[in-house]
C-alpha cells in the first residue's frame, strides 16, 4: 500500500466515522497537523464541490439563527411585511 492510498483510506475512514478530525486523529494515532495537511494535498480540495440539499419539511416558515445564539422562528410564509418587521428587531 502506498502512502497516498493510505492517506486516502484515512480520509475515507474519517468521513464515515462521524468524528471530528481531531477525535479521529487521536483514535487513529495520527498527528492532527499531519492529517490536516493531507486535505491540502488531495485533488478534491483543489476544486469546489456541490452538495445536494434536501428539504426536510413541507411546512412554510422562516427560521433565523443569529451569531449570538438567538433563534427567530415564524411559521408564517415569508412576506415583505415579515421582513420589514424583522428589520427593526
Amino acid at each position: 500500500m502506498t502512502k497516498e492510498s493510505e492517506r486516502q483510506d484515512h480520509i475515507a475512514y474519517w468521513e464515515q466515522s462521524g468524528q471530528t478530525k481531531k477525535a479521529y486523529c487521536e483514535s487513529a494515532g495520527i498527528k492532527y497537523a499531519t492529517f490536516i495537511s493531507w486535505f491540502r494535498n488531495t485533488p478534491s480540495s483543489q476544486q469546489g464541490q456541490f452538495v445536494k440539499l434536501e428539504k426536510k419539511s413541507t411546512m412554510g416558515g422562516l427560521e433565523i439563527l443569529l451569531p449570538n445564539g438567538i433563534r427567530i422562528y415564524s411559521s408564517e410564509h415569508l412576506t415583505v411585511e415579515l421582513l420589514k418587521a424583522l428589520q427593526n428587531v
